[in-house]
């Protein structure tokens, strides 16, 4: 798994070419499903969930990986912390570098985890998976909207040569 294999938000692309025979890799290095990806280097820091989607995947140097050892943390609700406004500023500030700003393992290892009951967790990616969709439908519907002015806009041009 390469950063450039998932989309602004953190998404796993539909089709990522693979790098890596899966047979010169040492099976400690195999990812797990549940474990958190953060893309630690560059501009693009985002933490999401590995899924098996992709079986025998292994994270490139750029992620660190984060195993939840806490059976009270899902790590979905780990993945939206870390990509939180808040905690994405405060983990900007202390990277390091200049040319390419990385994000060290103690940078994390140093973040306080509100950690709330498990339904509250729950409540918490529900909401913000609503208020996903919420904005993808209002871009939607702007898409749209200007849409169809430039194309009433271009019917009154046409009409008029």
């Amino acid at each position: 798994m390469q950063s450039n294999h998932f989309d602004d938000q953190g998404n796993l692309k539909r089709y990522i070419k693979t790098d890596l025979s899966a047979n010169s890799v040492n099976p400690r290095h195999l990812l797990s499903p549940g474990e958190v990806l953060f893309s630690a280097k560059g501009s693009k820091n985002f933490a999401t969930v590995f899924t098996n989607v992709y079986p025998s995947s292994v994270a490139s140097s750029s992620f660190l990986v984060l195993s939840p050892v806490f059976s009270d943390i899902l790590p979905e609700y780990l993945s939206w912390f870390l990509n939180s406004p808040d905690v994405q500023i405060q983990l900007k500030k202390e990277a390091l570098g200049t040319a390419i700003q990385s994000i060290t393992k103690s940078s994390i290892e140093d973040l306080i985890i509100p950690i709330p009951p498990m339904k509250y967790q729950e409540k918490i990616l529900e909401v913000t998976t609503l208020c996903e969709m919420a904005n993808d439908l209002r871009n939607k519907i702007s898409k749209l909207e200007s849409k169809m002015i430039e194309d009433q806009i271009f019917t009154i041009l046409n009409k008029q040569t």
